[in-house]
């Protein structure tokens, strides 16, 4: 999967974040106390959700982030207990911790809530809102925060309020954010994490009152709730390695189907042995490629990985006469596009069941990779489970024929 595999995930963010730059203008006719008390609720599940699947990059980013924001939107009162210059003072300090927080753990491996490596990020966290707690209550801040404000260069009118060592890190943490989002190419929260940054900065500079930050709380919270919301829904129904939808997905999807549907069941030819030979990381690579191309099988159809070395593929509208030519269409394409392992370190056994090719340049040993299918439909079936068998049948009769082959 590519890095704009997401895309709707990201359309959806963008809107949301256009949506609050909108409501900034009239921000002071809404209903500020319930966009408030929402974006608490989605924070707090955000919360939750982020400990009970361990990932708490955003949970550590966040945290002191939200104790600055409540202060700003007076939530639980804070505002009232503080000093106007303790709040200005808190904005200015939320330009530096946001980019830091934000940069920093989102590289950071996920680790369990209770391991000694998180204890070490929630003693970090517990230092920024001790800071916090100094600039708010204490009395020597804002010396402390005037050398931050130095300023470094002439800045264009539109940013002369802005901190220009915390311009410097925002942009440091906007391309971090970037970089891990091309690198983690399936995390969706990480896609989250950099919509949150963006809504939390763009509150701080557009945002003077406390309407206009309620609006972008809400927003940034409605985001981070709906990654994980994505994220939890990727873990429940696709694959993690090949990035197919998964079997859950194939029995939900089979349970909606009615009238005519093909199922195909496809297996790799000599799997098992392939792992013995080449080990199990050259053998989920080899996975992925055959994925990647059963995707691709046309007429509408829509791929599964059923389980090990199987997949599915189902053809809704279409009987197996109607599939066929498409799934022979992608045997043919699994066949020709030879696996190329790049290891410089040869087997020591070589198996009659793989055609070995020497590749251009040196580039690495190509290895044919081949598939069984069968194929089954609805017609004379009473349930989906029933269709699967047949088509498992077919596949059974496609191996006994010598495999590499699409059998009905």
């Amino acid at each position: 999967m590519g890095a704009f595999d997401h895309i709707g995930f990201v359309l959806f963010s963008l809107a949301v974040l256009a949506a609050a730059a909108l409501s900034v203008w009239f921000s002071d006719h809404l209903p500020i106390d319930t966009f408030l008390a929402f974006a608490h609720f989605f924070f707090f599940a955000s919360i939750a959700l982020s400990i009970w699947f361990g990932r708490l990059s955003l949970f550590y980013a966040l945290i002191p982030i939200w104790v600055i924001v409540a202060a700003l939107t007076n939530s639980f009162g804070l505002a009232d207990r503080l000093e106007p210059k303790s709040i200005d003072l808190l904005r200015l300090a939320a330009w530096y911790i946001a980019p830091l927080n934000f940069a920093v753990f989102a590289w950071l491996e996920e680790r369990s809530f209770f391991s000694f490596r998180s204890f070490t990020r929630a003693l970090a966290v517990a230092l920024e809102l001790g800071i916090i707690a100094l600039i708010a209550f204490g009395k020597y801040a804002p010396e402390a925060l005037c050398a931050l404000s130095t300023p470094l260069f002439s800045p264009p009118q539109a940013l002369e309020n802005v901190p220009q060592i915390a311009l410097i890190f925002c942009a440091a943490a906007v391309l971090s954010l970037i970089a891990k989002i091309c690198v983690e190419r399936q995390n969706t929260l990480d896609v989250a994490m950099f919509f949150a940054f963006i809504g939390v900065i763009v509150s701080l500079f557009l945002c003077p009152n406390r309407a206009a930050q309620t609006v972008f709380f809400l927003a940034l919270a409605l985001i981070i709730a709906t990654g994980f919301a994505r994220f939890a829904y990727r873990l429940a129904y696709y694959d993690e390695l090949t990035g197919l939808l998964g079997r859950r997905a194939l029995f939900e999807t089979l349970r909606k189907l009615s009238g005519r549907y093909a199922v195909a069941m496809i297996d790799i030819d000599h799997f098992k042995l392939f792992n013995d030979e080449y080990g199990h990381d050259t053998g989920d690579q080899a996975l992925k490629m055959v994925a990647a191309k059963l995707a691709l099988t046309r007429g509408g159809a829509k791929t599964y990985r059923y389980g090990g070395e199987e997949f599915a593929i189902v053809f809704n509208g279409k009987n197996k006469k109607e599939a066929a030519p498409y799934l022979e269409e992608t045997r043919a394409m699994v066949e020709e596009a030879r696996f190329i392992k790049r290891s410089p370190k040869r087997p020591k056994a070589k198996l009659k069941d793989y055609r070995k090719v020497r590749g251009k340049n040196g580039d690495g040993e190509h290895i044919v990779v081949t598939v069984s299918v069968g194929a089954s439909d609805s017609e004379n079936a009473l349930t989906p489970l029933d269709v699967i068998k047949s088509a498992d049948k077919a596949l059974y009769r496609a191996k006994e024929q010598g495999r590499n082959r699409v059998v009905m």
